[in-house]
């Protein structure tokens, strides 16, 4: 008896002391409230003061993030634009040397003369940001000079979907491919073809 005595006793003390506890917590955060109520009712002005500054705190805070968000937007888009344009520019340049070049080659190729034609094509691989020439010849059916040598008497075959007798451009993600067709006097004598990585 005396030990079932014991500890219903200490289970009964428990139960206060947790008691005690729970209700020290509720008053202590009612005693809080209380405290901070009477600050604001001691104090209006700086309370309100203070609410303000808080709220414009947090509003320039959103705003600031905001705007750092719209800036970085606006960033990738100009960037791109930027990377597109000078894209555009380099395709546009590459494209009227390959034609204003395409008139030199015709007349060295009406003269056969291929040691001009070498010279010329070194000049223009170092001038142009071209990575690769090919001086194609419709008598031969075959690339007749190539800033590659290894490419040189390598026959042509045209793809039978392009019109090559106007100048063409072919790109991917990796290089851009101009086609410029070289005139003699009454027909095509042959095909100019310059490639350049992107």
């Amino acid at each position: 008896m005396n030990e079932e005595e014991k500890n219903l006793n200490e289970n009964e003390t428990s139960g206060k002391i947790q008691n005690q506890q729970n209700e020290n917590g509720v008053s202590k955060k009612t005693a809080f409230r209380e405290k901070i109520w009477k600050i604001i009712k001691n104090h209006p002005v700086s309370s309100i003061l203070l609410i303000a500054l808080i709220v414009v705190f947090a509003w320039f805070s959103i705003k600031l993030n905001s705007t750092k968000k719209q800036f970085e937007i606006e960033k990738s888009e100009l960037v791109r634009n930027y990377e597109l344009q000078i894209d555009s520019l380099q395709l546009k340049n590459i494209e009227f040397t390959s034609r204003v070049f395409s008139w030199s080659v015709r007349s060295e190729m009406m003269r056969n003369n291929e040691e001009n034609l070498n010279q010329l094509v070194t000049v223009f691989i170092k001038e142009s940001n071209a990575n690769l020439l090919h001086i194609v010849s419709y008598e031969k059916n075959s690339i007749i000079i190539s800033s590659d040598k290894k490419h040189e008497g390598e026959s042509f075959v045209a793809a039978s979907n392009i019109d090559f007798k106007k100048q063409v451009t072919l790109g991917d993600s990796i290089e851009t491919t101009v086609y410029t067709p070289i005139y003699g006097l009454n027909n095509e004598i042959g095909l100019l073809i310059v490639k350049t990585k992107k």
